[in-house]
């Protein structure tokens, strides 16, 4: 059986959805850069989960409630100083 003949139409990934996700995974490692993980865990899960067919409100407090644990577990359990982004910083917060 030729191998083509066994490839799943649903497992297989075209260049497109590869660019996608990358312009995704970009714009997340930005959105920290400039806002900190505070601001960019929560807008991102919201809206990652949001194009992927979620309902707002699902999204919205999947979001919070990351950021909630992602602030619990690292500034509070383990004592490390999340980063605030480049413009709190020359805000001066």
């Amino acid at each position: 059986e030729p191998e083509a003949d066994r490839r799943s139409p649903q497992r297989e990934a075209n260049g497109g959805q590869y660019l996608l996700e990358a312009a995704w995974i970009m714009g997340f490692g930005l959105t920290i850069y400039l806002f900190g993980f505070l601001i960019a865990i929560p807008f991102y899960t919201g809206a990652y989960m949001k194009s992927h067919g979620n309902r707002w409100p699902a999204s919205i407090i999947t979001g919070l409630l990351m950021a909630a644990f992602c602030y619990g577990i690292f500034s509070l359990v383990l004592g490390m100083e999340l980063y605030p982004g480049e413009i709190y910083i020359r805000l001066g917060f």
